[in-house]
């Protein structure tokens, strides 16, 4: 719901006021099972409907996941806008109350992981039964409803200043602050025993979060046919939702995770809370500097009309993302497999210590519709490069290793699209996407002593479809008397889709119309390989370099769908 008011104090000042009350939530289950809508509610029926997770190098099964959230959102917002001459002033504040919560049944059965591919028939219990060789065992319990709500606030000041009739420069200054994401408010005392390396809670929060911002627009020659376009900013992103709960669930919920399980019963006969009464806890902590993240960006572009409706256009961008999380294990273990402190056992240190940049040039041209038809042509050369935000540091003594292409990166995007409108009020268009292939990461079957699974031994994260040496993921086999590699093996993740789309209407009254529609996606039927279920890359490439699928992708997209549609518009 929102509610707004305009107001024209004068020809030369107007304010805009703004509510907004929000409700998503999402209630997340094993499929073909009924939705949970009674949150906080554990009952047998509930838990009864999850399965213990099975994880093999070339597929996993069982769905062990369950999670109700709720969030409500109180927005505030108000700008007003001042014209002084040459100048467009601007300024505002926006304050959003969000009391969010989360009802979390996380792998409460527990998964097991594999070293080797073996026989499983869902429909044959005999074949769990004779599953042998699980390297690691984890889980969560018990289940638990957790309240964290939080509060951000923005001010911010924009100057519009018309230097010349050809020349235009924005400048501005925006504050960002959030209140409760840091659990600042958390009390260590409430504990029932002291966390190593918390620190006082209530010294936490980002208040510096000032970030300027920079806009520049030229017409070139004053001829409105060219157009230089260039613009900076500090951009601050708020702390993502669920990423302080595991430090307030600390003592809570034990995360349990056992290096050479027992098969099928990892907790040698006790029940899962006498198992977690006796072992030592995992606990999470956030650093003393925690941070919101923000990104330094720097766009440039240049437009060029070259006849009345056909234009080229060239941006460029750079961004370096900083201060998101990386999380690192404060008791890590020897190299007897001793953890420093005793007691416990992984201490995961949230630091704000991971970067991000991006670097992309985008080229169009695009011929507006005139004389029946319109197209655009767009090609974006792009490097994305990160060093895996927000997980667990791969290999502690390495942290190098972890740098290297992002998960989303993909080199070269083309795309071309175009309509054209035929006789009889009949319009075809068309449109072709094709997008070189993202990375994967060559694994071992290697768990270091937090279960984390290893690099291939003189590799890096996400070297697959990038430079991986494919010597060195075979020289890995050799040691464990596997059959080579060829690079033919490897699969590619790469995207070639050719669409169309015909239409016309048969009845047009003022606003009132019917269309008909006929399209059909990927013409052509290109075989798209994506991600399917298993250890597998968010391209789809099996990572597991024991496995004999080493970089194959064991799914696809639809191989080619077609569609029929009525539109109605009144």
């Amino acid at each position: 719901m929102v509610v707004g008011h305009t107001w024209s104090a004068s020809p030369s000042i107007v304010n805009e006021v703004r509510f907004q009350y929000a409700y998503a939530a999402y209630l997340l289950g094993p499929s073909g099972q009924p939705v949970w809508t009674d949150i906080g509610n554990y009952s047998s029926q509930r838990l009864a409907q999850l399965q213990t997770g099975l994880s093999f190098p070339s597929f996993s099964y069982g769905f062990s996941y369950g999670a109700d959230g709720i969030e409500k959102r109180y927005e505030v917002k108000d700008d007003i806008t001042i014209l002084k001459g040459r100048h467009a002033f601007k300024m505002g504040f926006d304050v959003s109350r969000v009391p969010f919560a989360d009802d979390s049944v996380v792998n409460y059965l527990g998964t097991f992981t594999f070293a080797t591919d073996q026989v499983l028939d869902p429909k044959d219990p005999a074949t769990f039964a004779k599953l042998t060789g699980a390297t690691n065992f984890t889980a969560t319990t018990p289940p638990l409803y957790t309240k964290v709500p939080t509060t951000d606030v923005s001010f911010y000041v924009q100057d519009e200043w018309r230097v010349r009739q050809d020349l235009t420069l924005t400048l501005g200054l925006r504050y960002d602050r959030e209140f409760g994401a840091f659990d600042e408010d958390l009390n260590p005392s409430l504990f029932p025993k002291t966390i190593p390396f918390m620190g006082d809670p209530g010294k936490r929060g980002d208040k510096n979060n000032f970030g300027p911002r920079f806009g520049l627009a030229w017409n070139v020659r004053g001829t409105g046919k060219d157009v230089l376009r260039l613009g900076y900013g500090i951009y601050y992103n708020n702390i993502q939702t669920l990423q302080n709960f595991p430090e307030v669930r600390n003592l809570q919920q034990c995360a349990v995770q056992i290096s050479r399980p027992s098969y099928p019963d990892p907790y040698g006969g006790q029940s899962p809370l006498a198992f977690c009464s006796t072992a030592p806890q995992t606990v999470t902590v956030l650093a003393g500097d925690y941070a919101n993240p923000y990104s330094q960006q720097f766009t440039g572009g240049y437009s060029r009309e070259i006849v009345k409706d056909f234009s080229i256009h060239v941006d460029g961008v750079f961004t370096h993302t900083l201060r998101d999380f990386r999380t690192f294990d404060l008791n890590y273990p020897n190299a007897a497999g001793a953890r420093p402190i005793a007691g416990w056992a992984r201490i995961l240190y949230r630091a704000p210590v991971s970067q991000y940049k991006y670097k992309g040039l985008y080229v169009r041209a695009e011929k507006r519709f005139a004389k029946r038809y319109q197209f655009l042509v767009s090609y974006t050369l792009a490097s994305n490069r990160d060093d895996a935000p927000q997980g667990q540091v791969t290999n502690p003594a390495n942290y190098q290793q972890d740098w290297g292409p992002a998960s989303i990166d993909r080199r070269h995007t083309l795309v071309a699209s175009g309509s054209v409108l035929l006789p009889g009020r009949v319009t075809f268009g068309a449109i072709w996407q094709a997008r070189t292939s993202i990375p994967f990461s060559p694994l071992s079957n290697t768990l270091d002593g937090d279960g984390v699974r290893q690099y291939v031994p003189g590799t890096s994260r996400n070297q697959g479809n990038r430079d991986l040496d494919l010597s060195l993921v075979n020289a890995y086999r050799a040691t464990l008397n596997l059959a080579p590699f060829t690079a033919s093996q490897i699969d590619s993740s790469r995207f070639d889709s050719f669409d169309i789309k015909v239409s016309r209407p048969f009845f047009v009254r003022g606003e009132r119309s019917i269309e008909g529609i006929a399209q059909v996606f990927n013409l052509f039927g290109t075989t798209n390989l994506a991600a399917s279920s298993g250890q597998v890359s968010s391209g789809g490439n099996t990572t597991n370099a024991t496995s004999a699928n080493f970089g194959k992708i064991l799914g696809a997209l639809n191989l080619q769908q077609a569609e029929l549609a009525v539109r109605i518009r009144f």
